[in-house]
This record gives C-alpha cells, sequence and structure tokens, in this order.
C-alpha cells in the first residue's frame, strides 16, 4: 500500500486525500455524522475534529508546521514547473521557506521596492534574464524585452473558498502594487493568485494563471 503513484504520492496519502475529498475521513465529524457522537480536535483541544480542521485550522504546533511545508513543497513544485514553460529564462524570487540549510529568499529585496515588508510568495521579473544577475533599481527595459514584475501567491483552501480567496489576497498586496509602481517598476495587474483546495479541487482562475 505504501508503493508510490508515478513515483510520487505514496496510495496511503491518495487514500487520505480520497476520504477527505468524499467526506470519509475518519475524524470525530464522521463519527457524529455514523454514531452520533464525536469530540473535539485531539490534537489542539479546539474546534470540532472534522478534516476542514485538520487539513486547515487546527493550531497545534506540529500540524501547523505540517500545513506550512504543504505549502512550501506546493510553492516549490509550482517553480518547478515555470521551469519547463516560457517563463523559465526570466528572474523568479520564491518564498518558500529555507532550502538546504539557507535562508529563505526575499521575494521584495531591498533593490527592488527599499524598507517594504511584505512578501507575495513568488514575484517574477519577466524579461530579466535571471543569468543577467539581479537590477541596480527599477527597469523598464532589458535588451529588447520589456521588463514587468508579475506577482504570484500560491494559497491552499477549501474548494468552497477559492475564489474569495484570490480576492482577499488582491486586497491584501494592493497597497505594495501601488508601491512598487511608485517606486519606477511596471507592474502586472494585481497579485496572481493559484488557489488550491486541499481536497483536490483547483479554482477555474488558478487554472487561467498556470497556463
Amino acid at each position: 500500500m505504501a508503493k508510490p503513484i508515478g513515483g510520487r504520492v505514496s496510495c496511503k496519502a491518495a487514500i487520505h486525500v480520497c476520504r477527505a475529498r468524499f467526506g470519509d475521513m475518519w475524524c470525530g465529524a464522521w463519527a457524529k455524522k455514523r454514531y452520533g457522537h464525536g469530540g473535539a480536535c485531539a490534537a489542539c483541544g479546539h474546534g470540532e475534529d472534522s478534516w476542514a480542521h485538520v487539513l486547515l485550522g487546527c493550531k497545534h504546533e506540529a500540524v501547523n508546521g505540517a500545513m506550512t511545508n504543504r505549502h512550501n513543497a506546493g510553492l516549490r513544485a509550482f517553480r518547478a514547473g515555470l521551469r519547463l514553460g516560457s517563463l523559465t529564462r526570466w528572474l523568479v524570487l520564491v518564498n518558500a521557506g529555507a532550502v538546504d540549510g539557507e535562508d529563505e529568499q526575499r521575494t521584495i529585496p531591498e533593490w527592488m521596492c527599499p524598507d517594504e515588508a511584505q512578501k507575495p510568495d513568488m514575484v517574477i521579473v519577466e524579461g530579466w534574464p535571471y543569468t543577467a544577475g539581479t537590477p541596480a533599481g527599477p527597469v523598464r527595459k532589458c535588451g529588447r524585452h520589456k521588463v514587468r514584475l508579475r506577482l504570484v501567491e500560491f494559497t491552499c483552501t477549501t474548494e468552497r473558498l477559492v475564489g474569495a480567496r484570490g480576492a482577499s489576497k488582491a486586497e491584501k498586496y494592493a497597497p505594495l502594487v501601488s508601491h512598487l509602481r511608485e517606486q519606477g517598476w511596471v507592474v502586472d495587474g494585481q497579485v496572481e493568485v493559484v488557489a488550491m483546495g486541499v481536497r483536490g479541487g483547483v479554482g477555474a482562475v488558478s487554472y487561467t494563471h498556470l497556463r
């Protein structure tokens, strides 16, 4: 049962995803539905012990850390996918946690926007080759290529809230978009939100960004 599917996802993990997706994940909420009684989360002791709480809301240190690892792993996989597309040659900054003992990468470094605290998951400096190092400051052209910034957020949520998460992220990063434009950068629209449902669903808008 532990044999990986396609070398990436174990059968055990796939079974858990399927059970969560179809409401058959063993938890207090499932026991309450079937047997008439359930309980609070066994890990944190708060909230209903449901798939939504376990996968998205539990504040226990170990579970919360697993959620962060899930986010970072998904973001790194997304970054690897970019290398197969038309954006592969441009400079990409990714905030996906520390890798190989090195500090996590700053997606809004000083040369891009001094004293900026916000840090989206990914910034693509489209038009600026990654082989050219980093710009000294705002640029609008590199050779024959126009340079623009594309801000990307990767988020995990329930399938029901995929659209709402996109709107909230756009609102959150609107001041950053304005700040970058004031610095002299060309910013492509608003932040592009790739929202994934924790039970395997992907929003239609996310498909647009993925393309």
